[in-house]
C-alpha cells in the first residue's frame, strides 16, 4: 500500500509542475503518509525519505505544500547532497522551486574533501552560498578540535572561501585572537592559513612567518609577515579585486624574490605596486584569447641600495588546450612586456612558450617543451633580471593516488649552452607520513643545482610539510590544514580522514 501511494504521489508531483518551471519530480517516502486534495498538502510521519533534484532529505516528518512547493521537515532532520555536503538539523524549511533553505538549528558537513564542519544555531543557504548564525567552524575532528572559530555569521561560499564575522579562534579551548572579520580561502592553490612556518636559511638566519587573510572593501587577500633573526620583521600586504572583466592588484611592503637561481633567490625590496590583468577575451571564433596586464609602482632593493620606480606593460596570446589525436594535446603561450624605470633605463622581454602533452594511460604523462626568451634594453634592479632562454625540455610523470608520484625530465638551452637532468619522487610511507626527495643536476657545470628531502606528516587536521635544500643550505617547516592549504608536488589523496558520520547516516557520495 506504502508504495502505491508514493507512486501516485509522484505523477500528482510531476503534473503540479507541468504550470511552472517544470522542476525535477519530488517523491515521498513515509511509514504514514496523508494526501490532503482541496489543500494540496502532503504530510509525511515515521522514517520520511524526500527525494528532490540535488537533494535526499530524512526526517522524522514533513509537510510538502504542492502550490507553494516549499517543505517543512521536523526530527532528526538531515539532508545530504552527492557532493557529501551533509546538513543535520530539528527543523529544515525549504523552497523546492529555488533550492532555498533554512535549519534550524545546524550542525554538519559542508566540504568534504576540506573537511569544513560546521555548527550553529541557524543556517540559511542558497545553491551557492551558506550563512551560519552564531556559528562554530573547523576542519579538525568537531568532537575534539585542535583549533576552531566562534563567530555571530559564518558566510560560506564553496571552493571559495570562509568569511567569519566578529569572529574569535581558539586552540583547543584556549582563547587566542579575536577578529573583525576573518576569512579563509578555499580557492585550490590559495595559500591562507592561520597558522605560523619557521625555518633557517643563509640570509634570515631562524626564521618563522604568518599569513592572515584580510579583506579590503571588496577585496580579497592577506598580510604576510616574516620574522628574520638576521633580517628583522618583513610585512608585505597583497590584496586582489576581482570584476567582471579584469582584476586589480596591490602590493605593499617587503618582498624577498623566489628563484631558482641561487644568485637571485631570497633578494629583498620594498614595494609600492598597484596594477590590473583583464581577464582572457577570446580572439574570433578560433582557440586564440588574448590578455593585457600593467603595474607602476616603486621599488627598493635593500643589497644593491638601488631604488627606482617602474611602468610596465604585458600583452599576452594563448590557446586553449587542443587536442591533437587521442590523449595527445597542444598548447601555445606568447607575451611581450615592456618595462620603463625612473632611471631612464627601458626594456623589453618576449617569450614564446609551446608544449605537447601525451598521456601514456591513466596514471602516466609525458611532455615536450620549448621555451623562448628574448631581451632587449636594461633593468637597474635585480630582481627584475631575466635570462634569454631557447630551452627545449622532455619530461614524465606517473601519479598514483595515495601511493607515490614519480617524475624525471632533461632540459637543454641552446643560448648558455647546458643541459640540466631533474628527477624527484614521493612514496606515501603509512596514512600519516609521505617521504620524497628531488635533485637538479647540470651538466655543464657537472655539479647539483639543487638537492631537496622532503617530509609530511599529517594528524587529524594538520599537515606538517618540513623541507631541508642541502645545496642552498635551507631548512623550513610549513603547517596547514588538510585540504585547505595547497600542497605542491605532493602525492594526491583520493580520501582524507574527517568527521565521521553517524551509524544511521545517509549514503555517502557515490552511492547516492
Amino acid at each position: 500500500m506504502r508504495y502505491g501511494v508514493v507512486a501516485l504521489l509522484t505523477v500528482v508531483l510531476i503534473f503540479a509542475g507541468t504550470a511552472g518551471a517544470q522542476p525535477a519530480p519530488v517523491t515521498v517516502e513515509a511509514d504514514s503518509i496523508v494526501y490532503d486534495s482541496a489543500a494540496q498538502v502532503v504530510t509525511a510521519q515515521g522514517n520520511v525519505r524526500v527525494t528532490l533534484r540535488r537533494y535526499r532529505l530524512f526526517a522524522d516528518g514533513a509537510r510538502y505544500d504542492l502550490r507553494t512547493q516549499i517543505v517543512v521537515a521536523t526530527g532528526n532532520v538531515r539532508m545530504v547532497d552527492a557532493r557529501g555536503q551533509e546538513l543535520r538539523g530539528r527543523t529544515l524549511t525549504f523552497d523546492a522551486r529555488t533550492e532555498e533553505g533554512r535549519f534550524e538549528p545546524v550542525e554538519g558537513i559542508v566540504d568534504r574533501e576540506r573537511r569544513v564542519y560546521v555548527r550553529g544555531d541557524r543556517l540559511d543557504f542558497t545553491q551557492d552560498r551558506l550563512v551560519c548564525f552564531e556559528g562554530f567552524v573547523t576542519n579538525c575532528d568537531p568532537k575534539r578540535p585542535l583549533y576552531h572559530i566562534t563567530a555571530r555569521r559564518i558566510e560560506l561560499i564553496p571552493d571559495r572561501e570562509i568569511v567569519a564575522h566578529h569572529a574569535t579562534l581558539y586552540l583547543r579551548n584556549r582563547r587566542l585572537l579575536t577578529f573583525p572579520r576573518y576569512i579563509l580561502s578555499l580557492r585550490p592553490g590559495a595559500e591562507g592559513t592561520i597558522l605560523p612556518g619557521l625555518g633557517y636559511n643563509s640570509l634570515d638566519g631562524f626564521w618563522v612567518d604568518y599569513r592572515i587573510p584580510v579583506g579590503m572593501g571588496s577585496g580579497r587577500g592577506r598580510l604576510y609577515v616574516k620574522y628574520g633573526a638576521i633580517t628583522g620583521i618583513a610585512p608585505l600586504l597583497t590584496q586582489a579585486w576581482e570584476e567582471r572583466a579584469y582584476t586589480a592588484t596591490l602590493r605593499l611592503g617587503r618582498a624577498h624574490l623566489v628563484d631558482d637561481r641561487p644568485a637571485f633567490n631570497g633578494l629583498r625590496y620594498d614595494v609600492a605596486e598597484i596594477g590590473a590583468t583583464t581577464n582572457p577575451a577570446r580572439i574570433g571564433s578560433g582557440p586564440f584569447s588574448w590578455s593585457l596586464s600593467g603595474t607602476a609602482g616603486w621599488y627598493s632593493e635593500l643589497a644593491s641600495g638601488v631604488a627606482t620606480s617602474r611602468l610596465d606593460g604585458d600583452l599576452a596570446v594563448e590557446t586553449e588546450r587542443l587536442r591533437v589525436a587521442p590523449g595527445l594535446t597542444f598548447a601555445a603561450r606568447g607575451a611581450a612586456r615592456i618595462s620603463a624605470y625612473g632611471t631612464g633605463a627601458t626594456r623589453t622581454v618576449a617569450t614564446l612558450g609551446a608544449a605537447l602533452t601525451y598521456r601514456l594511460d591513466r596514471h602516466t604523462t609525458t611532455s615536450l617543451r620549448y621555451l623562448y626568451v628574448a631581451v632587449q634594453g636594461s633593468t637597474p634592479l635585480s630582481i627584475d633580471v631575466v635570462d634569454p632562454a631557447s630551452t627545449i625540455s622532455l619530461g614524465v610523470t606517473r601519479t598514483v593516488p595515495d601511493r607515490f608520484r614519480l617524475s624525471a625530465g632533461v632540459a637543454h638551452n641552446t643560448v648558455v649552452p647546458e643541459t640540466t637532468l631533474n628527477a624527484s619522487f614521493m612514496v606515501i610511507a603509512s596514512p600519516s607520513l609521505e617521504v620524497g626527495a628531488s635533485a637538479s643536476y647540470n651538466l655543464r657545470l657537472s655539479s647539483f643545482d639543487d638537492i631537496d628531502y622532503t617530509v609530511r606528516f599529517i594528524r587529524d587536521c594538520i599537515d606538517v610539510v618540513a623541507r631541508y635544500r642541502q645545496i642552498r643550505n635551507e631548512f623550513s617547516i610549513e603547517f596547514g590544514f588538510v585540504g585547505i592549504t595547497e600542497r605542491r608536488g605532493l602525492v594526491p589523496r583520493t580520501t582524507r580522514p574527517g568527521p565521521e558520520l553517524p551509524e544511521d547516516a545517509p549514503p555517502r557520495p557515490g552511492e547516492f
